[in-house]
């Protein structure tokens, strides 16, 4: 798995790019990586595209461990809005999953097809 984390392009919005077939470690490593980056703010919007992804290693006990870890960190997270860009239905069912078990942890989140909704959707006020 591959990916780029763009703190630069749209400030206030963390963008980031993955791609290739993930893992589990790999998902967690980079979420970690970003959280501790000292442009991170908790809060922060992020756009997530997903749309080169590969699902296909996942199994629902990791999303559901993702979810779990994700929950433990939600301080660090923050009350900031999550857009997730993909392109397969597999992806889209597991990040639904996901969004399901976060929840509960004030997280808002959304998953999509199509960038420029995800875009629309992230610069909406939230309420």
């Amino acid at each position: 798995m591959e990916y780029s984390l763009d703190f630069e392009s749209e400030p206030g919005t963390l963008i980031v790019t993955v791609s290739g077939a993930g893992s589990l470690e790999q998902l967690l490593a980079y979420q970690t990586e970003y959280l501790s980056d000292p442009r991170w703010f908790p809060g922060m919007k992020v756009l997530s595209d997903f749309r080169g992804f590969d699902s296909s290693r996942l199994a629902s006990d990791d999303v559901r461990a993702i979810a779990a870890s994700n929950n433990l960190r939600a301080d660090l997270f923050g009350s900031g809005r999550t857009a997730v860009v993909v392109s397969e239905p597999a992806t889209f069912g597991l990040l639904r999953m996901f969004q399901f078990h976060t929840d509960a942890a004030g997280f808002e989140q959304r998953v999509f097809y199509s960038l420029e909704e995800a875009r629309k959707w992230l610069a909406e006020t939230p309420g």
